[in-house]
């Protein structure tokens, strides 16, 4: 019989049958059997279908293993589709409200550019600063006061309303019409932006040129007045005759229609005479008050004009009256007149010393008990006596208290009717006062308060009264623009 296999023999059985690679094969005793006969290849069947490909191998040989509901681990699970993308609330929102941002900032815009354009073509202020009939303003003017207002025409001015307009529609569109998300709400802004910034840099270019205008007006008439408020009717003043007003102006309010004294234009040192100008004439050379040069000039164009010969023939004797007497006192005026002449210098210098040698006139201590006084401006913030004790002394300069000045101060400042020759000083008004009653509002109108002394009477106390280039230029105001009589 035969021997059972030991157990080494079983153990190295199974591990060749495990092992793919070739062991070597053991010697036994006895005859070796004869290998089977190769089994013949056969012809795959049709009908079978094609063959399955083969497994590949894996590293370990593991399989993954189920979930809990039978499926491997890693396979995709099935479920229902994503929903579209929806649009919101914000893309409804933005769709409304940015045509309406985009056409309202137009219409600022248009509104603006129409306003102050009108202004500054028709506005007679505008014509009488540019002095020169052959500047043509939209071409000359504008060009410097905006960049591309200039470029709209007069009959499209409604332009930014339009493209606003189009621009807002279009963003809308792009909203309601593309698939929602964050590309359509981009585009869509990218739309809007233009149709907000462009009539905005319309609307502030318009702006810039009312306020321009406002500026220039302000110079001229409000430019001592506290706040800086400009009168519309200034800023919309149409006229035809504004040279005849200015000279009525000049002549009613500076020169008192012929009556303002001699003594005080013949001690004003407002023009350096030139003996070698000769477009002056020669009794006017030595004439140092800018409004008499100036009445006399444009009264002699006025004569030239058939139209107000008439009218003007006597004021232009009266002018070179007012003109003889100052040009030569000597010959033309009376011994009165010649002392108050004389007696108004005097009295100027006197008070300038006072100025220079008392504590009490070089830096007075101002109105008691007055909450609006800030103090006394001095010389050297006026640019005068710099590096000098000059400065450092309160500004003081003396002036004319004529028909217009007393007019304007009301009774209760106590202006005496009398008093024509003052020393002023500036008494600066505090910018944050707000004055109780009309009679403070009138008194701190304007950026100082002048605190006057009599120069005919130096011994009275001082009195408070508004500045008096404030109260001239309302005065002027009135005549040139009110068209006061």
């Amino acid at each position: 019989m035969p021997k059972p296999p030991r157990p080494e023999e079983e153990s190295d059985e199974a591990s060749d049958e495990e092992s793919d690679e070739p062991r070597p094969v053991k010697k036994t005793k006895g005859p070796v059997p004869a290998s089977p006969p190769p089994v013949a290849e056969t012809a795959p069947d049709p009908d079978d279908g094609p063959p399955e490909p083969k497994k590949p191998k894996t590293a370990t040989g593991k399989r993954p293993r189920p979930d809990a509901k039978g499926r491997p681990q890693g396979a995709r699970r099935a479920g229902p589709a994503p929903e579209p993308p929806k649009k919101n609330a914000f893309d409804y929102l933005l769709a409304v409200v940015g045509p309406i941002v985009c056409a309202g900032t137009g219409t600022l815009a248009f509104l603006m550019i129409k306003k102050s354009l009108e202004r500054l073509f028709a506005n007679a202020l505008v014509r009488d600063l540019v002095n020169n009939p052959d500047v043509e303003i939209q071409k000359e003017i504008l060009p410097k006061l905006a960049t591309f207002v200039p470029f709209i025409p007069h009959s499209v001015q409604w332009a930014p309303i339009v493209f606003g307009a189009i621009m807002g529609i279009a963003g809308a569109l792009c909203l309601l019409k593309m698939t929602p998300g964050m590309g359509s709400r981009l585009t869509a802004l990218c739309l809007m932006l233009p149709g907000v910034l462009v009539p905005l840099v319309l609307f502030l270019e318009g702006r810039f040129i009312s306020q321009w205008l406002e500026s220039q007006v302000r110079d001229r008439y409000f430019k001592v007045v506290r706040g800086g408020k400009v009168d519309p009717r200034a800023l919309d003043f149409k006229c035809d005759d504004l040279p005849l007003r200015k000279f009525q102006s000049l002549w009613k309010v500076d020169l008192e229609e012929g009556d303002i004294p001699a003594a005080w234009l013949f001690n004003l040192d407002e023009i350096t005479p030139n003996p070698k100008d000769t477009s002056i004439p020669k009794e006017e050379k030595n004439i140092r008050s800018i409004d008499l040069k100036e009445a006399l000039k444009e009264a002699r164009d006025f004569v030239k004009d058939e139209k107000y010969k008439a009218d003007f023939e006597p004021i232009l004797k009266k002018l070179e009256d007012i003109r003889d007497r100052v040009n030569d006192p000597l010959q033309t005026t009376t011994e009165t007149e010649r002392k108050e002449m004389a007696g108004l210098e005097d009295m100027w210098l006197g008070f300038e010393r006072k100025t220079e040698k008392e504590k009490a006139f070089s830096m007075p201590d101002g109105p008691k008990d007055a909450k609006w006084f800030k103090g006394f401006k001095t010389f050297g913030e006026a640019g005068i006596g710099l590096g000098t004790t000059k400065a450092d002394r309160a500004l003081v300069t003396k002036v004319y208290l004529g028909k217009a000045v007393h007019a304007a101060v009301p009774a209760s400042l106590s202006l005496p009717a009398e008093m024509r020759y003052a020393a002023a000083y500036y008494a600066a008004v505090d910018e944050n006062f707000v004055g109780k009653d009309d009679t403070e509002k009138t008194l701190t109108k304007y950026f100082y308060v002048f605190y006057c002394y009599d120069l005919e009477k130096p011994e009275n106390p001082p009195i408070l009264i508004p500045q008096v280039k404030g109260i001239l230029d309302e005065a002027r105001f009135q005549v040139e623009v009110v068209g006061a009589k």
